[in-house]
């Protein structure tokens, strides 16, 4: 019933939303794009702005990292005011939205499709004509809330992003293992600031090398063309699996080490919607003798094994009794991610034997008995029919040395995994993987590799959030110069947080901050959450007369 009262009032919100954009002026609402065939759909097509994203003359190229907004129809009026703020105040090149940019939750049932579409369509729209108005270059990926619709793909979503001039993403061939698992994971390219000469065979219009002059040798000729020095590569982690939520495929994984091998390895970072579960592997482990407070407690006891009509077989067998469970310790938490034989996790396995009865006329037959018990060890769970080693975390979780920032919620990845980590640590240039999906996480860890995960909280108002945190993450890319003022080769990056509450502060007027809050309260009605509302505008500016 629960269930059935939600979805009634999630559509009942939508009817209202969309019956509220379209007689108060806001975006068209129009299908999105048909369904087609599994060629055309492969076809992929490259937005030549793609290809024109350069660094500056200064030797520096500032992205903004905006994640899990999760608008719905209409964008918050707080939400579109900060992200032009953030544009005018840091003038970014590039946007990267890292998913759960809309919020799709709630519109389900097979007889809404239609109806979904429309909804969708336009929430996009209005997210999109933020970057649109202000002209900056947006990529994104998709998080597991932009696609829970029925009727609605992830390859659906991509296409309707590509329509919009400020869009410079597209779906690179090969990367993705399906239109609707996962879609729209690319990579973009950053150039030198100046063009290089090269020299390059000229050619007819059928491609064929041209020899004017005839003597045998292939004319040539000089062209400017863009020198890539840094790539930036977007995941789609998908939404959900079976147990949970999705991660980065085997397809993906591949398709990355192939490119990134073919472009020579360029210095990179990566950017994807859910965490990967090697960040439990960077975080501190606490002692089980810490965490635990009541540890199993076993009683192991060797008996005789009878055969079905009560008669010893002359076997022992273990009777294995649990009389305590485990309990933790108050401020300790558990993970099980990383995967355990059932050697390592199974104390006793099964044995079964076969042993010769012999039936009242004298014959004898095979009867299966079992002489062992078996029971995991502490410290091991077994889930799916697979066996997981438990870790122990002190809550909140402490950081590694080196490390920023707060990991103040659990982080929340795939219990797959498919290597992606594995494959990017190896390669030894992505410098740091850009994560969302955990609202209120803010930390930049290094792992051993030298490559960071760093974490972003959520920028919009469309659901949980810090009234300390709730921003954009704003990345500088830096060529390297010599004493002499030449660049070395090498790019690092710096970053930080950028917040509202910086932004609300900066307004410095209670009129402007009440009267943004009015109007997103206006368009987004209940979509807002109670519980939130110490984030908004008004709050922060009292706080700020307080000296808080």
């Amino acid at each position: 019933m629960k269930h059935v009262t939600k979805r009634l009032l999630g559509f009942s919100l939508a009817l209202l939303l969309l019956f509220g954009c379209l007689t108060m002026g806001g975006a068209a609402v129009s299908e999105l794009a048909p369904m087609l065939t599994t060629e055309q759909r492969l076809t992929t097509v490259k937005p030549q702005a793609a290809d024109e994203l350069m660094f500056n003359e200064d030797g520096t190229y500032k992205l903004i990292q905006v994640t899990d907004t999760q608008e719905i129809l209409l964008t918050s009026t707080m939400t579109k005011d900060f992200l032009k703020w953030v544009a005018a105040e840091r003038n970014p090149d590039l946007f990267v939205l890292t998913g759960d940019n809309i919020s799709a939750g709630g519109l389900n049932g097979s007889m809404l499709t239609s109806f979904n579409r429309q909804i969708i369509n336009t929430s996009i729209d209005n997210l999109m004509k933020i970057f649109d108005d202000i002209a900056i270059p947006t990529t994104m990926v998709l998080g597991n809330h932009d696609t829970e619709s029925t009727g609605v793909t992830r390859w659906q979503e991509v296409q309707r992003y590509m329509d919009h001039p400020s869009y410079v993403g597209y779906a690179a061939a090969g990367a993705d293992d399906s239109p609707s698992k996962h879609w729209g994971t690319h990579n973009l390219l950053i150039n030198d600031s100046k063009l290089a000469d090269v020299e390059q065979p000229v050619t007819d219009a059928e491609g064929n090398p041209v020899d004017a002059d005839g003597d045998g040798i292939s004319d040539t000729e000089i062209v400017k063309k863009p020198v890539p020095l840094f790539a930036l590569w977007m995941f789609d982690s998908g939404d959900y699996v079976e147990g949970g939520y999705n991660c980065v495929s085997e397809t993906q994984v591949r398709w990355f080490t192939q490119t990134n091998n073919a472009l020579g390895k360029l210095p990179s970072l990566a950017f994807q919607h859910i965490v990967v579960q090697e960040i439990f592997d960077v975080l501190p482990k606490a002692a089980a003798e810490q965490a635990i407070k009541t540890p199993l407690a076993v009683t192991d006891e060797e008996v005789s094994v009878l055969f079905a009509d009560g008669t010893d077989t002359g076997l022992k067998k273990h009777v294995v009794t649990v009389t305590q469970a485990e309990v933790l310790n108050e401020g300790y938490t558990t993970q099980h991610f990383a995967s355990a034989t059932k050697a390592e996790a199974v104390k006793y396995e099964y044995a079964e034997q076969e042993l010769d009865r012999t039936n009242s006329e004298g014959g004898t037959y095979k009867e299966k008995v079992v002489t062992q018990s078996e029971y995991l060890n502490p410290g091991f769970v077994a889930a799916n029919g697979s066996y997981y080693k438990v870790s122990y975390y002190k809550t909140p979780y402490e950081l590694p040395v080196g490390a920023k920032g707060v990991v103040a919620e659990t982080p929340c990845p795939s219990y797959q995994n498919h290597g992606q980590y594995t494959a990017l640590t190896a390669a030894g240039n992505v410098q740091a993987m850009f994560f969302g999906h955990d609202h209120v996480n803010t930390f930049e860890i290094p792992t051993p590799s030298g490559m960071k995960l760093i974490n972003t909280p959520t920028t919009g108002f469309g659901s949980y959030g810090s009234r300390d945190t709730r921003g954009v993450r704003v990345i500088t890319l830096i060529r390297e110069k010599d004493e002499a003022g030449e660049y070395t080769g090498n790019i690092t990056f710096e970053t930080e947080l950028v917040t509202y509450a910086d932004y609300a502060k900066a307004q410095g007027s209670l009129t402007a901050t009440l009267s943004d809050w009015r109007l997103s309260m206006m368009n987004k009605g209940s979509g807002f959450m109670v519980l939130d509302w110490i984030t908004f505008a008004p709050w922060i500016w009292f706080f700020k007369l307080l000296g808080l």
